[in-house]
């Protein structure tokens, strides 16, 4: 989401106050464990707006050397971290102890190697992305309790992690993964480009064994302009890709600002939205019952501007989905 990754994310306040803590998904981390269910979002994801030399103050957890955000290989969530060869290293604190780290990459050809080590008497993992020309994924063992995560690409080409992120696996739970990509839409998800979200994305659903997706793609295909029959195509094919992978639920974006895109315009896709969840058998949320107009939530402090949330309206938005949820766990 956008507070996540995209335009939301440039905020200079959300900079200076670890802004990735506001987003939602991040959010309703926090609820699931209230509520007495282990959960971690332990994870880096390209969002395709923050550099390497910005993304620390936006996520804490995070220093670069060398290593920035690059469109050179498009895909899941946006971006991807490019690592120089030899010299690019990410370093990743993570909040919890964690005995595995995890990574999918994309190479650029090449021999790249990236090796992920715990430190603290952590053990090291080592992905060699040499002639890939899709994803590699691999779960690192590192002693438990560690607290860092040291990730170096060695000679040879260009090294591409998209997705970083570490778990402790006696503590069996929820892992929350925000994969927002700012300014994205139902196109973008379903491009056949070589290295591209969908082919990404398949992937890590793959490997990850996800079990459960929370799909919102629609204010953008809006603002953008999206056939609206095209715009139904792209849903269908997206629903039933999911449905194949595990549980979908959809979330209907509230209200945005009138001046950005006319209500009559909102109404006709958000109506698209939900027909094409009904006929596809998911359940969806409806953001539009829970907040008031968009004047009303920038009144009273839920909205930041015409398209963006403020923390407290994501709060909101993470209770709205948790209720979800708990029809699935």
């Amino acid at each position: 989401m956008s507070t996540e990754a995209g335009a939301g994310a440039t905020s200079a306040s959300l900079y200076t106050a670890n802004g990735r803590l506001k987003s939602w998904p991040m959010q309703l981390s926090k609820l699931l464990n209230s509520s007495g269910i282990n959960s971690n979002s332990d994870y880096i994801v390209g969002g395709g707006n923050k550099s390497g030399a910005t993304l620390p103050g936006f996520d804490s957890r995070v220093s670069f050397t060398n290593t920035v955000e690059s469109l050179a290989v498009q895909v899941w969530a946006g971006a991807s971290f490019q690592m120089t060869a030899s010299t690019g290293q990410i370093v990743f604190t993570p909040s919890n102890p964690f005995d595995r780290i995890m990574m999918a990459s994309a190479s650029a050809g090449g021999n790249s190697v990236i090796t992920a080590v715990g430190n603290a008497g952590g053990t090291s993992g080592t992905l060699n992305t040499s002639g890939a020309n899709g994803v590699v994924y691999a779960d690192n063992a590192c002693s438990a309790g560690s607290v860092t995560a040291t990730l170096t690409c060695g000679s040879g080409g260009g090294a591409f992690p998209f997705l970083i992120g570490t778990r402790d696996s006696t503590k069996p739970g929820v892992e929350v993964i925000n994969a927002g990509w700012g300014a994205s839409g139902t196109p973008d998800w379903n491009s056949s480009a070589a290295w591209n979200a969908n082919q990404a994305f398949d992937a890590i659903l793959d490997s990850n064994a996800l079990n459960t997706t929370i799909f919102c793609l629609d204010i953008n295909d809006a603002f953008f302009g999206v056939a609206q029959s095209t715009f139904r195509t792209n849903l269908d094919a997206l629903f039933a890709k999911l449905k194949t992978k595990g549980d979908v639920i959809v979330k209907i974006s509230p209200q945005v600002g009138t001046a950005t895109i006319n209500q009559s315009t909102q109404d006709i896709y958000w109506g698209i939205a939900v027909e094409a969840a009904k006929a596809a058998d998911i359940p969806y949320v409806d953001m539009r019952a829970i907040f008031q107009s968009r004047s009303a939530t920038l009144t009273s402090g839920v909205a930041r501007d015409d398209l963006h949330n403020t923390a407290r309206g994501y709060a909101i938005e993470a209770r709205a989905m948790f209720k979800a949820l708990t029809y699935f766990l």
